[in-house]
């Protein structure tokens, strides 16, 4: 006798062939507001501000393109927005925008959030384009940006017509799933098929146009991040790499992966994948490969009739990074629903869902524990580590940093949130007098006051040591803290936890003004070199910067007593 609650068989995908015909017939909400839609009818408005407001529309820019195509004999194909707007004319142009302005993207309507997603995800692709492809004689800016973004198009028109697939594969891949095998399982075929098919069927590129996006094979995108130019020489590109990497389908991929990476995560493992691939691609520095898609992503945030829906992708990037989890198989779940249940003895207590048992009294609220501080595992460039100390170094060389205030936020911010490193001392050496005095401590004991604990330069003791020494950088570690903690001062000793501490001489053009200490506090795990590292970065320009704002800080202290006088 067969079980009643045996679930039903999942049902089968449509697969490629009808989703292209069911794609074919969505029709996608604008996203600008009837205040830019009416500026657009506007016969005095320059040609190349048309021309940058539809491809910044992207459901607008589709829909021109598509009626264009229309009008177009069979075989020939509209090439571009430009194009496009040429076979209308203004006045069909106008009388579009009029009717498929009724229509706009809005937050309750099912399917538009994903949409906007999408959409971000497609601006950002096509900055990055901007940024990092070569433009062809003939070929312009926009028409490259143009290119990229409509690569993604089925991810638009997917959300619209099936929102509840799509809200379930974009959650199964932020479960970690496999993109690709849970797009099989749901649709029959990967969206990037699915794009590649239906930008064919509305005319926005050729069948057999190589710059459609293919899958890049896993393998060889490692073989070619770690030919990342990160050193003072680029390093040689194999024959190989240097084929598949150069194929006209491999930038407009890497692209698009890339995009969809950021809106997930900066500081993942396949973005920083990504970064040295397309450093290994464009024969750029790491650095500057950081630098151009930090420029992409703020200027594809400067349009803001988006962000009521997603964040734009320049927040992302303020945004921690995603505690890294192992990928989980597709086929599991779909494996379990299938297992028959086992009967129950009548005996058994079967633990009842939560909201269906008996109310019971309340403990008391605890208060949330603080999250473990999580090491940075790389301090290259990419890492968010090395982000926050490049821009507190760049912020220190700049003169940027308004007061003495903000310069140490920063700099907390640099340790704690950059580096995992909770507690801190400053000791400065006065003009006069060979001691050491606190200038600041952050989570040390009532003994280290601020401007009252001093200690002796006498060469006799570990802080001492620190600052004579010409490298001035000491760490120690857990092995070793036992035999330190008698070469600090006995106020000093207490102080030094097990997990370890990290110091370092602060110079002021090459001579020791004082001494940093930090450490990971009481919470925090043992120190390592990637820490360690990360910590030399940002005390070699901290000396500098402390200062000029001291000098700056007395200057107009003497300016105010001498206006009160």
């Amino acid at each position: 006798m067969s079980s009643p609650h045996t679930p039903p068989a999942p049902a089968a995908p449509l697969g490629l062939s009808a989703w292209r015909k069911r794609l074919a017939a969505v029709r996608l909400p604008l996203v600008s507001p009837p205040e830019v839609l009416k500026a657009l009818q506007d016969p005095d408005l320059p040609g190349p501000r048309l021309l940058e407001a539809l491809n910044r529309d992207l459901p607008l820019g589709l829909a021109v393109m598509r009626h264009a195509q229309s009008a177009m004999p069979k075989g020939q194909r509209v090439s571009d927005l430009a194009h496009a707007v040429g076979i209308l004319g203004l006045t069909r142009l106008y009388k579009l925008i009029d009717t498929l302005g009724q229509q706009r993207l809005q937050l309750d309507k099912p399917g538009h959030l994903r949409l906007a997603e999408a959409l971000q995800t497609s601006r950002l692709a096509g900055h990055l384009a901007l940024q990092f492809a070569q433009i062809e004689p003939g070929n312009t800016g926009l028409a490259r940006m143009g290119a990229v973004q409509a690569q993604n198009v089925a991810e638009w028109l997917l959300a619209v017509a099936a929102p509840a697939l799509a809200d379930t594969l974009a959650q199964r891949v932020q479960d970690n799933e496999r993109p690709a095998r849970v797009e099989q399982e749901l649709l029959g075929c990967t969206l990037m098929q699915l794009s590649a098919a239906v930008a064919v069927d509305l005319g926005l590129f050729q069948a057999d146009s190589a710059t459609l996006l293919h899958a890049v094979e896993p393998a060889l995108l490692g073989r070619a991040a770690r030919l990342a130019w990160m050193g003072t020489n680029p390093p040689e590109i194999l024959p190989e790499i240097g084929r598949w990497l150069h194929r006209p389908s491999t930038l407009p991929s890497l692209l698009q992966m890339l995009a969809h990476e950021l809106m997930h995560d900066w500081y993942s493992r396949r973005s920083t994948l990504l970064f040295k691939a397309l450093s290994a691609h464009r024969h750029l520095k790491l650095d500057q490969v950081l630098y151009a898609t930090r420029r992409a992503a703020v200027q594809a945030s400067q349009e803001p009739h988006l962000w009521a829906f997603c964040a734009a992708p320049a927040a992302r990037l303020l945004w921690p990074p995603k505690p890294r989890q192992r990928r989980v198989r597709a086929a599991a779940p779909a494996a379990e629903s299938v297992r028959k249940p086992a009967p129950l003895e009548p005996t058994a207590r079967v633990p009842q869902p939560a909201h269906l048992k008996a109310p019971s009294p309340a403990p008391a609220p605890e208060p949330h524990p603080k999250p473990p501080l999580q090491h940075p595992s790389s301090i290259e460039p990419g890492s968010r580590a090395r982000n926050l100390i490049d821009l507190f170094v760049e912020d220190c060389r700049s003169g940027r940093h308004a007061d003495l205030r903000t310069f140490f936020r920063a700099f907390k911010l640099s340790l704690a949130d950059g580096l995992g490193l909770e507690r801190y001392a400053l000791f400065l050496k006065m003009a006069q007098g060979d001691k050491l005095v606190c200038f600041l401590a952050r989570g040390f004991g009532s003994e280290i006051e601020p401007r009252r604990y001093s200690l002796a330069l006498d060469g006799h003791n570990l802080i001492a040591k620190v600052f004579s020494q010409p490298n001035g950088f000491y760490m120690a570690e857990r092995g070793r803290v036992a035999g330190l903690r008698a070469l600090l001062p006995e106020k000093l000793r207490p102080e030094l936890l097990d997990s370890g501490a990290l110091w370092g001489a602060a110079h002021v053009n090459q001579r020791s003004v004082g001494v940093l200490w930090a450490d990971g506090g009481a919470a925090g795990d043992d120190l390592d070199p990637v820490q360690y590292a990360g910590f030399k970065l940002l005390v070699r320009h901290f000396g500098d910067e402390l200062t000029r704002l001291m000098r700056v800080q007395k200057s107009q202290t003497v300016f105010a007593d001498s206006q009160g006088r």
